[in-house]
């Protein structure tokens, strides 16, 4: 079990954070750690100028401790924290809004250049330069559909809470269009479940290729997709969704050697005309893709208060 010596002010170190292989020791400042115990790896997150001092000073601490990892914890945009990292010969970066698994292994791999006693600019080179690689695998793991490569439900539950607050914040409208492939089951029992995963994979492609930059579509998953659609109200993302219901329609591809061809059905909802709340927003699309599903498949419905019968086009 590693000794980790977190350095911070309270409540600043992410309390969702349960790194594995560390016992963590909360500490207020650099002087106050115990003597007793021989730490591994010290964490200054988001250090104060005295703390930094200290640190610059000849680099007392580090003598202090021997061969201790010590690396910098804050988030890439705080004030200063570019000067100080240039400052300061670290070992390298956490970002406080990584998950855990990518602090976890920043720890780890600043310990494993530590150990191999390699000087100070070149153990701050190279474990920036693996531990960005590493951190980037990971946060595409972890945020990334595996069939498909969208983007998956946890990214999409993270993305929105932010889009929801700056749309809030800005006054600028965006929408949701929820999308179901129609008759999986049916796919699967006729193509097998190989074919069955190419028919999502063509939807997924045919998706990722119909939305802007500043969109982002997601696979939820199983039959389920999502698209959040920047500065567009129900109208425009209602027009969107029929064209790639109509795009899905025509599209006829192989799958050994047999033609295949799949349809979708579409819930759209938009921000602020069908509701003010995330929560709210949410139910509507479902309902207008429910209400969609119910009432025939390969069609797009808008949200209404009352659902309306489905929009034909």
């Amino acid at each position: 079990m590693h000794q980790l010596a977190v350095v911070s002010a309270p409540n600043e170190w992410p309390a969702g954070w349960r790194l594995r292989d560390f016992q963590v020791h909360p500490h207020r400042a650099l002087r106050g750690l115990a003597a007793d115990v021989r730490f591994d790896c010290i964490v200054l997150v988001e250090p104060r100028p005295e703390e930094v001092n200290l640190v610059l000073a000849g680099l007392k601490e580090r003598d202090r401790f021997g061969a201790v990892a010590m690396l910098v914890a804050g988030r890439p945009d705080s004030v200063g924290m570019h000067a100080l990292l240039e400052r300061y010969p670290c070992d390298g970066f956490l970002d406080l809004g990584w998950p855990e698994a990518l602090a976890s292994a920043g720890l780890h791999i600043a310990l494993r250049h530590v150990e191999l006693g390699r000087n100070m600019v070149e153990i701050q080179r190279v474990v920036i330069e693996q531990t960005r690689r590493q951190m980037s695998s990971l946060y595409d793991q972890a945020n990334h559909d595996g069939l498909t490569n969208l983007f998956n439900h946890r990214y999409f539950a993270e993305l929105m809470e932010r889009q929801h607050e700056r749309s809030r914040r800005e006054g600028q409208a965006y929408a949701l269009v929820f999308i179901d492939l129609d008759d999986l089951k049916v796919l699967n029992t006729n193509y097998g479940h190989a074919g069955g995963s190419v028919a999502l994979n063509e939807l997924a492609r045919t998706i990722a290729t119909s939305i802007r930059t500043a969109d982002v579509a997601v696979r939820l998953g199983g039959d389920e997709f999502a698209v959040f659609l920047a500065d567009c109200d129900q109208s425009q993302a209602t027009d969107f969704a029929w064209r790639l219901c109509r795009k899905l329609r025509e599209h006829h591809f192989e799958f050994e050697g047999q033609k295949m061809a799949i349809t979708i059905s579409i819930g759209v909802a938009a921000y602020p005309a069908d509701g003010t709340l995330y929560s709210d927003l949410l139910k509507h699309a479902d309902s207008a893709l429910l209400h969609a599903k119910a009432t025939g498949k390969d069609r797009v419905v808008a949200f209404t208060p009352s659902l309306h019968a489905p929009m034909t086009q």
